[in-house]
């Protein structure tokens, strides 16, 4: 009925008013951590390399702006030869992206797209989950003139995805609300389900997607008691 029918709409509009600010304050945490390393990369562009020494004070600068970032590092030839900070990290040293199953696909689509991709959340060599923002290199020759074929590397941006839901306040999302992510390593509505209930996918729910460099994320969401339920006797008398 009409009624019925209103009542479902004004509740789609609540959730989507809920989950919109959600997918706000994920996506500006997401990049704000991510072009972090930004710095890093134009260094590279133009001196054609990093030096350990370089590397270092600048990844302390960039890194000391947020309680986000696990790490970065820098992959010349795609093997990570610069991390910071390297106390905690030192497994990952020497780690070859192409050599690593959950990694390669991420890098590969990069370099072919020539621009950042978000891989994960994924597992990291060193412990933990984390969503990784990779951006490849490309060296830039004399005056400015850009060398497009001329790969260098890959940077890579580590956040930790436990901090990141925290930081986003998704952990703390209406308690009238199931919501679930899904889209790992940017396959958006058709990747599975990384974060929350997988069963709101079954729901009807309310979704949005989330838009990532390269590809995209979406988060749905239902009501903890469901959508109303159509009782067309309801008001119905029977004495």
């Amino acid at each position: 009925c009409l009624q019925h029918s209103a009542e479902i709409s004004r509740q789609r509009d609540q959730v989507a008013l809920a989950i919109d600010h959600a997918r706000n304050s994920l996506s500006r945490e997401l990049y704000a951590n991510i072009n972090l390393a930004q710095g890093l990369i134009d260094l590279v562009r133009v001196q054609g390399g990093m030096q350990q020494d370089q590397f270092d004070a600048m990844a302390r600068e960039l890194t000391s702006h947020s309680d986000l970032i696990r790490n970065v590092a820098l992959a010349p030839g795609n093997v990570i030869r610069f991390i910071y900070p390297l106390e905690g990290n030192e497994k990952a040293l020497g780690l070859d992206y192409l050599k690593t199953p959950d990694q390669s696909d991420a890098v590969l689509r990069g370099i072919a797209e020539q621009r950042t991709v978000v891989a994960g959340p994924v597992r990291l060599v060193q412990g933990g989950t984390a969503i990784i923002g990779r951006t490849p290199v490309f060296l830039q020759g004399t005056g400015g003139v850009a060398r497009a074929k001329e790969y260098w590397g890959m940077a890579s941006t580590v956040i930790t995805f436990e901090s990141l839901i925290k930081e986003a306040r998704l952990d703390r999302a209406p308690a009238n609300l199931r919501i679930a992510l899904r889209g790992r390593d940017g396959s958006g509505a058709g990747g599975e389900v990384f974060w929350g209930d997988a069963s709101v996918l079954a729901s009807s729910p309310v979704t949005m997607d989330i838009a990532l460099p390269s590809g995209s994320w979406q988060i749905a969401a239902v009501p903890v008691n469901g959508w109303p339920t159509f009782r067309p006797f309801a008001s119905a008398s029977f004495l």
